[in-house]
């Protein structure tokens, strides 16, 4: 049992629960909005083929983004269910990026307010998330990869399907074709590779066959990696449009509803800003941390912001 614990827990899962199934509700009304789009085109229609496979294409996306959401819910509630203080706390920048490639803030606002203290963690990136993302592609490739084929080479949707050659010859079909493909090669490597027996004490061994695990993990820190920064992209795209929409509102016309609009444009770049720099700061350090020598998240003690807790609790 544990006394007294600075480690939210309860709040953690809960935020965690509520984001999935938020986020399962949306994808699942993004399933049915995609089937009423396939049952109403036209064979006669000259872009049969391209939409047939842009809305296979979505509802594929939506299947793989289905399973990811779940599991990594499941993992960050088993994670900080089973874990001492000590261990979230020491953890929790690689807990905070499995939320945030999700598009999570309350999980990772509040696994990043924790005390400021140096910590190392103790659970290896490398290791932790091969086993992640790994079973995230495998079944995450398979049903994204089935529900496309299925969805674009028969009428299981309500639209007559296309040939596979019409898949094949379409660019965005194939690059769709070899993306999931490839994504469920990548899994089922990193299931292989990471699960089962002794695999842990073989992957911090000094072997070859360590090396070769090593060598696997590293395509899934790309991964992660590449995860991040598109996040980050993202992030700052955000930033720009909360910017854009506030010169927009200054651009109306005048009156009360004006400068209330003006207000809340800005209430709403102030909130943008932070969001976006607590997820550059976040995963800038992930980055660091998962790509680091030793394999070790470290999360240093920083005097300033220590400086201004003193200044505070002294008030």
């Amino acid at each position: 049992m544990r006394n007294q614990s600075i480690v939210p827990r309860g709040f953690i899962v809960f935020a965690q629960i509520l984001g999935t199934v938020i986020a399962v509700i949306g994808l699942i009304a993004a399933f049915y909005f995609i089937n009423d789009q396939l049952k109403n085109l036209a064979v006669t229609d000259p872009n049969f083929v391209e939409s047939k496979i842009l809305w296979s294409i979505v509802l594929a996306v939506c299947l793989y983004m289905v399973w990811k959401t779940i599991y990594t819910a499941i993992v960050i509630c088993k994670f900080v269910k089973e874990s001492d203080d000590q261990e979230i706390i020491a953890n929790r920048y690689i807990l905070a990026v499995l939320s945030l490639t999700l598009g999570g803030f309350l999980t990772p606002f509040v696994l990043t307010q924790f005390r400021n203290m140096e910590t190392v963690s103790t659970v290896k990136p490398r290791w932790f998330l091969s086993r992640v993302l790994g079973l995230t592609m495998l079944v995450g490739g398979i049903l994204g990869l089935g529900g496309f084929l299925l969805s674009a080479l028969t009428g299981a949707f309500g639209a007559t399907g296309i040939s596979f050659a019409d898949i094949l010859a379409n660019t965005s079909g194939l690059v769709t074709f070899i993306i999931l493909i490839s994504l469920t090669a990548l899994g089922a490597i990193g299931v292989l590779t990471f699960y089962g027996g002794n695999k842990q004490e073989i992957f911090d061994g000094n072997t070859t066959a360590s090396k070769i695990m090593n060598s696997v993990a590293v395509m899934f820190l790309i991964v992660a990696t590449l995860e991040l920064v598109w996040l980050i992209i993202i992030s700052i795209i955000r930033l720009l449009g909360a910017i854009a929409d506030l010169f927009q509102k200054m651009g109306q016309e005048s009156g009360f509803m004006k400068a209330f609009a003006i207000m809340w444009a800005l209430a709403n770049v102030v909130f943008t800003f932070y969001y976006v720099m607590m997820i550059v700061r976040i995963s800038v350090e992930c980055i660091a941390g998962i790509w680091a020598r030793d394999g070790r998240v470290v999360i240093k003690y920083n005097e300033n912001v220590a400086r201004v807790e003193q200044q505070k609790q002294a008030r």
